[in-house]
């Protein structure tokens, strides 16, 4: 990375536009940094940026895009981020990357040291791409099971572990040198509602969000964490008169999160391009309602003009007094702060070599793989069966998935059995060919892959209970292996295991545990 100066301006010297803009961090199209791209970066001396999988292409490219945005603005130097949580959600994914195994896979493990470890790798890791911050751990306690959006992305429904596990997170990340983001406050964890498409609501009483909700965010905050990302979901037990969402309520980021839990680090609002906030707000009036309530940094997503209308804002409402300028200096010093210690003068961390970070990767996400039952028939036996493995023709995702491998255990029962077969079935639909294919081939021994991002439906489930039921009356073996959700599966197969993910090292640890290898 290039070498910056040691020092970063006093507050005093920057005008009222680099202030603003120093608390907004875009996003931009491309592989690299093209000419309206850079006129776009020295026209407003924004921030910071975040990539996304539309950004990043490999190792060697995400090195260099991340040196490039570094040359930018040597006065105000970028803080460069991104989205990866492990698990499911990844911007950086090359064959060579140590992923998290995802924080649900994690929590089933139970081993703090573990989670602190594993973060620890995925800080190391990002850091030597050029970033500065990654918008993880999720600290949301998964308290509803027919959640859409969190689900397998927390630690668990436990509050207290997933607490501990928070906490671990931070201090992992972090010890790494890379900042942590604990999200998505007070709690996203207990909605039917994706808040990427509308607007969530959550109307518990004060006393059970302190108890469930707010435990991670405090456990991250006395751990150092370094920033805490909002969550655009309405709590009617704070906002009492005027609802607005947490991204937009004074009375959450500033009563709540600054003045009661004692929160001094950056408040970052989640992506303002959510329908959750674009459907109902203006660009113009979240950008200039979230500084209001207490946010440091805006992430303002989107078309450049938008981004513009954003900021425009904003510095329209310091210069006609709407917004003080002590407001402003108040976030800016924060982020100053931040880049001092993140950006000019880091603090050495000790590294982990390459060969630990992947072996320990792999003993974490062998560790998450989970039998749900029939742990007894572990493991199983193929020599000189007739074995069949149906997987799903989809996977419904979110706009959080931008890229995946959609892995199967397929290829790992292939090298121990190579009669094996697989099928893929209609999601909505998959009666038809496993009756077919049951009939033709007559298996010994049938693996379901099964999916869901909640838990599954009642419906659904009654369906695969009832295919597993003639399968059995056939006598043959059935193992479901759930891709993602754990909640709702049918009860009756032989053995049901979940890893809580889909990509290819987690399908290569699950068959290892089902073949006992």
């Amino acid at each position: 990375m290039k070498t910056l100066k040691k020092s970063l301006p006093d507050i005093s010297e920057l005008s009222i536009e680099e202030k603003v803009a120093q608390m907004f961090i875009i996003d931009f199209p491309g592989h690299e940094i093209n000419d309206r791209t850079r006129r776009h970066f020295r026209d407003i001396s924004w921030g910071g940026v975040i990539l996304f999988a539309k950004n990043i292409e490999s190792r060697k490219q995400t090195e260099n895009l991340n040196q490039s945005l570094m040359k930018l603005n040597d006065k105000l130097p970028m803080m460069i981020s991104l989205d990866q949580e492990g698990g499911i959600v990844n911007r950086a994914d090359f064959p060579d990357m140590n992923l998290l195994p995802g924080n649900m896979a994690l929590g089933a493990g139970g081993d703090i040291d573990m989670v602190e470890k594993m973060y620890r790798i995925s800080g190391q890791e990002l850091k030597e791409l050029g970033f500065h911050m990654d918008y993880a751990p999720v600290a949301d306690v998964n308290s509803n099971p027919d959640n859409p959006l969190i689900g397998v992305r927390s630690f668990g429904d436990d509050p207290i572990d997933v607490g501990e596990m928070t906490s671990a997170a931070v201090r992992g990340m972090q010890s790494a040198g890379l900042s942590a983001c604990a999200k998505h406050f007070p709690g996203h964890g207990d909605t039917i509602l994706d808040s990427h498409l509308e607007l969530p609501r959550i109307d518990a009483p004060i006393e059970r969000i302190e108890k469930v909700e707010l435990h991670p965010f405090k456990k991250a905050i006395d751990a150092g964490v370094e920033a805490i990302m909002t969550a655009h979901i309405i709590f009617g037990a704070f906002d009492t008169d005027d609802p607005v969402p947490a991204t937009l309520s004074y009375k959450i980021l500033t009563e709540l999160l600054r003045k009661k839990m004692g929160f001094n680090g950056l408040i970052v609002t989640d992506s303002m391009r959510m329908k959750a906030i674009a459907d109902n707000y203006s660009p113009v009036e979240s950008a200039v309602m979230t500084v209001k309530a207490g946010a440091d940094i805006i992430l303002m997503l989107g078309h450049f003009e938008t981004q513009v209308e954003g900021y425009d804002a904003v510095l329209e409402s310091v210069r006609t007094g709407e917004i003080s300028e002590e407001r402003i200096d108040e976030s800016v010093e924060r982020i100053l702060d931040f880049k001092k210690r993140y950006i000019v003068n880091p603090t050495p961390a000790s590294l982990i070599p390459t060969q630990e970070r992947i072996d320990f990767t792999r003993k974490a996400t062998q560790k998450g793989i989970t039998i749900i039952n029939g742990n007894e028939k572990i493991p199983v036996d193929l020599s000189g069966k007739k074995v069949l493995v149906f997987s799903p023709d989809r996977l419904f995702r979110t706009l959080l998935e931008e890229s995946d491998t959609g892995a199967s255990v397929f290829p790992y029962i292939k090298k121990i059995n190579n009669n094996a077969k697989r099928f893929v079935y209609n999601l909505e639909d998959p009666e038809a060919i496993v009756s077919e294919k049951s009939f033709e081939y007559n298996p010994d021994i049938v693996v379901f892959e099964l999916f869901s991002r909640g838990r599954m439906p009642a419906d659904t489930a009654e369906k695969w209970t009832q295919i597993i039921k003639r399968l059995h009356e056939k006598g043959v073996f059935v193992i479901l292996i759930s891709l993602l959700s754990p909640y709702g599966l049918p009860k009756n197969a032989d053995i049901t295991m979940t890893g809580y993910n889909y990509s290819t090292l987690n399908m290569e640890m699950a068959a290892s545990r089902l073949l006992g290898e």
